[in-house]
């Protein structure tokens, strides 16, 4: 869903309608998203706000859920469209469609057709059936999503789990090679976690090891990697990290 539009338009989309504008309002892993398809070369960062927040307050109204516009992640296609130019853009002036499926709104569409567009009905019968199609598209990819968390998950601390860390290692250790940048990883333990287990028994030594990783995570930096690597071990990988800087 990362390529919902160029994917769209891969399929034909624009063959069939012509838009000014089309853009797509879905959450996916927690998070907001609104991916943005403009025929013009410009659009000003106002009219962005202004496109985030009527999706974000329609979609919100909709299903009952506030959504702070700042925490929406733009995805902005074709790549040479520049964030400047005058404030011609208005959101009132587009279609809204619902992603729904069994009763249940998954994202919202916005779709403004070009100035002097023919057959704007049978445009909007079209956009309606492909709306379908994404809110069902969507559905599955929030399920494969949400699967995928629970297999690099550790259950009990909500970390990186060893297979987390071992996927996310791969990728950044990849990045510093071809950047040539440092990287950092740091072992963490318990002591006398064992100890803690026979004294005091596994739900106090469970409350350790949820406490013990809510402070690592609070001591870590957004760019790091934090995980429960096995039992009482933890592990933080830190990208773009020297061993002065990691052992600080």
């Amino acid at each position: 869903w990362g390529r919902v539009i160029p994917n769209l338009l891969e399929a034909g989309f624009l063959n069939v309608c012509d838009t000014e504008l089309l853009s797509i309002f879905y959450s996916l892993g927690g998070k907001w998203h609104m991916a943005v398809h403009l025929s013009n070369a410009a659009i000003s960062k106002s009219a962005i706000e202004e496109l985030k927040k009527e999706m974000a307050g329609q979609f919100g109204t909709d299903a009952g859920q506030h959504i702070d516009p700042k925490e929406i992640t733009l995805h902005l296609s074709p790549f040479s469209v520049k964030i400047s130019g005058p404030d011609s853009f208005s959101a009132a002036q587009c279609m809204s469609f619902p992603l729904n499926l069994a009763g249940k709104q998954f994202g919202l569409l916005f779709f403004k057709p070009q100035k002097g567009t023919r057959s704007v009905e049978q445009q909007r019968t079209l956009v309606s059936t492909v709306s379908n199609i994404l809110a069902l598209s969507l559905k599955n990819a929030q399920i494969r999503h949400r699967l995928h968390t629970l297999a690099i998950t550790d259950g009990l601390t909500g970390l990186y789990n060893a297979k987390g860390l071992n996927d996310t290692l791969e990728y950044e250790f990849t990045r510093a090679q071809r950047y040539s940048q440092p990287m950092a990883l740091t072992m963490i333990d318990v002591d006398d976690f064992n100890t803690i287990n026979d004294m005091l028994g596994h739900a106090t030594g469970d409350y350790v090891l949820t406490e013990m990783a809510a402070c690592i995570r609070r001591c870590a930096r957004r760019t790091d990697t934090v995980a429960r690597y096995e039992n009482d071990e933890f592990a933080i990988l830190m990208p773009e990290t020297s061993i002065e800087k990691a052992a600080a």
